[in-house]
């Protein structure tokens, strides 16, 4: 189901951060984007993917609508508008990027996913209202595994569904264990890691057979509250996106907690409902701020080195 949140008109501009040595944390260095239904605006932006052109792709929920960025956050255009029609978007909550190259966006309030190709041309769907095998009810985000499958939290019937390519059901993973799945991400190693929103509160992994293999709670001091989606940059390191903490937290591969990045409010260093994440080329997590109708953008600041000075040298190897 939809939240509903207040929209907060806001316009920050990107700034790209340079490459370097790697702190502890990420730091907030740009972003884009300001509430509205025009061109380049959001309604409560929920999912963001890079497709292989290297443009940003929006699923902007409360416009029902995809919305189309170049990488440096300049507006191209969308795919879809509100409706529930082929391909009409009704509330669009989760997009990835197949092996096909094909757009797949879930739509919460219409109970399906719907494919389109890289141009915007509507191609299928696949699912339909429903408690039955292949069915969905308001189904929120979707991921593919290194095999090529689609992964589907499907909120209401609390699982996560998993369907071949050509849209054929395969079956379902943790009905039996999960309360209220809102985000799903299949990791580089097949591990299936599912985001337990309100009725959780929690973040599950799964092995790629469908095992529980472990339950994280939060972080040291405070557990998460309505955690969502889950992200992974290229060292493994593991995103959570704490959306009712409105926070990031971050941890290294083996789960150990590393730091926690965002806060309540509007400002640059501020998050309001961070529901996803997707990293660049460079390292930088491009994060879909929900409740500030934007996106932001943090990313690590060169490590400075340590210089001496010529005097220093001097007197040390004298």
């Amino acid at each position: 189901m939809h939240r509903s949140l207040a929209v907060l008109p806001l316009l920050a501009l990107l700034v790209l951060s340079p490459v370097g040595a790697h702190a502890a944390c990420p730091d907030p260095v740009g972003g884009w984007g300001m509430a509205g239904s025009g061109p380049g605006q959001f309604h409560t932006p929920e999912a963001i993917v890079q497709d292989p052109n290297g443009r940003w792709l929006v699923a902007d929920e409360g416009n029902g609508r995809v919305d189309i960025f170049d990488p440096v956050g300049n507006f191209l255009g969308q795919i879809g508008s509100f409706g529930y029609g082929p391909g009409q978007l009704a509330y669009p909550c989760g997009i990835a990027i197949g092996p096909d190259h094909r757009i797949y966006v879930s739509e919460n309030q219409a109970h399906r996913v719907s494919v389109f190709d890289l141009a915007g041309n509507f191609t299928h769907t696949i699912g339909s209202e429903g408690a039955g095998p292949g069915q969905l009810y308001f189904p929120v985000a979707v991921s593919f595994s290194p095999a090529g499958d689609l992964y589907v939290a499907d909120y209401g019937n609390n699982r996560i569904d998993v369907f071949r390519l050509d849209g054929t059901y395969v079956g379902d993973l943790g009905s039996y264990l999960l309360n209220g799945p809102y985000g799903v991400r299949v990791a580089p190693d097949g591990s299936i890691w599912v985001g337990e929103y309100i009725d959780g509160n929690r973040v599950l992994k799964f092995s790629s057979g469908g095992t529980l293999l472990a339950a994280f709670f939060g972080t040291p001091g405070q557990n998460f509250h309505a955690p969502e989606q889950v992200s992974f940059d290229a060292s493994g390191n593991v995103y959570v996106m704490d959306t009712g903490n409105d926070r990031v937290c971050m941890f290294d591969p083996s789960m150990n907690f590393v730091c926690a990045f965002g806060s309540t409010g509007s400002g640059p260093e501020n998050l309001d409902v961070p529901t996803d994440g997707a990293f660049d080329s460079s390292g930088q997590i491009f994060i879909t701020d929900y409740g500030n109708n934007r996106i932001r953008i943090w990313g690590f600041q060169p490590t400075p080195a340590n210089r001496m000075t010529w005097g220093e040298v001097k007197a040390r190897y004298r």
